[in-house]
C-alpha cells in the first residue's frame, strides 16, 4: 500500500492537510504544531492493551511521513500543484520516525507542566480551546475529552452549558442528551489509566517521556494530547532560541 491508502485506513483521508488536521494554507508553524498534537494522540508509547503495537506505529508512520512531505518546501508544492507525493523509496533513509519526532520536540520537564497549567486553566484560551472543540465534535464529549488540555468532567460541562445559555454555540443533541451509560464508561475508563499510570510510573525512576506521560494522566486523568501540544508550542521554540544566542556569544569571544 502506498502512503495515500495509509492515511485513508487509519485516518479516514486521503488528502495530506486532512491528516494533519489543517487547511491548504497553513502556515510552516502551523503544520508542525498540528503534526505534534495528532503524533501524541498516535504515539506507539501511548498505545494501551486494547491497541495493536503494530497498528499504532504504522499510524504514527504515516503522519510523520505526511508532515515529511508538507514540511518540505519543495514537496509540498508539487502536492498541492499535481497531488503527487513522494515515493515510499524515498522514506527509506528516515526508518527511526520515532528520532525524527524527538528532534523535532525537545523534552519538556514536570515544572513546565505545572506553570502552563496554573496559567491555562479558567484563561481565555482554555474556554476558546472548549468552543472549537465542542463546535468541530458536535458536542461529543469523548471526542472533547481526548482533545482538551485538562479536562474535568463537571468543570467542562458547566463551561459548554454557560455557552450554550448565553448562545454562544448551538445545542448540540450529543452533549444534551448523552446516555448516562456512556458518560459512565468515559470516567471509569479514565480512572483505570490513571491508577495504570501511577502504578507504573513507581517502577520508573527517569524522567523519560513515558515518565511525563504517566505523571500527567496520573494527575489530570485526561486531556494529555494538547496539555503536551501546547507546552511544546509554548517552551520548545523558548529552548531553540537561547540554544541560538548562546552559539552567537560564543562565536563572538
Amino acid at each position: 500500500m502506498g502512503l495515500l491508502d495509509d492515511c485513508k485506513q487509519y485516518f479516514g483521508c486521503d488528502n495530506l492537510y486532512e491528516v494533519l488536521g489543517v487547511n491548504k494554507e497553513a502556515t510552516d508553524s502551523q503544520i508542525k504544531t498540528a503534526y505534534r498534537k495528532q503524533s501524541l494522540k498516535v504515539h506507539p508509547d501511548r498505545a494501551d492493551d486494547t491497541v495493536d503495537k503494530e497498528v499504532a506505529k504504522r499510524a504514527f508512520q504515516t503522519l510523520s511521513k505526511v508532515h515529511y512531505i508538507l514540511s518540505d518546501k519543495t514537496n509540498r508544492q508539487t502536492y498541492d500543484e499535481t497531488g503527487i507525493i513522494p515515493s515510499d523509496d524515498s522514506f527509506e533513509s528516515k526508518d527511526d520516525w520515532y528520532d525524527y519526532w524527538r528532534l523535532l520536540f525537545p523534552k519538556i520537564t514536570e515544572k513546565d507542566v505545572e506553570s502552563f497549567m496554573d496559567k491555562y486553566i479558567g484563561s481565555e484560551d482554555e474556554r476558546n480551546d472548549l468552543k472549537t472543540f465542542y463546535i468541530r465534535f458536535e458536542g461529543d464529549m469523548d471526542a472533547i475529552s481526548q482533545s482538551l488540555i485538562g479536562f474535568d468532567e463537571d468543570r467542562t460541562r458547566q463551561l459548554i452549558q454557560e455557552m450554550i445559555d448565553n448562545e454562544e454555540v448551538e445545542e448540540f443533541d450529543a452533549f444534551v442528551n448523552e446516555l448516562d451509560v456512556k458518560r459512565s464508561k468515559r470516567q471509569n475508563k479514565a480512572k483505570k489509566e490513571a491508577k495504570m499510570a501511577e502504578k507504573a510510573s513507581k517502577k520508573m525512576k527517569n524522567q523519560s517521556d513515558n515518565d511525563l506521560v504517566l505523571a500527567i494522566r496520573s494527575k489530570n486523568e485526561n486531556g494529555f494530547n494538547s496539555l503536551i501540544a501546547g507546552l511544546e508550542a509554548k517552551y520548545a521554540d523558548k529552548d531553540k532560541k537561547s540554544t541560538k544566542n548562546k552559539t552567537k556569544s560564543s562565536k563572538r569571544k
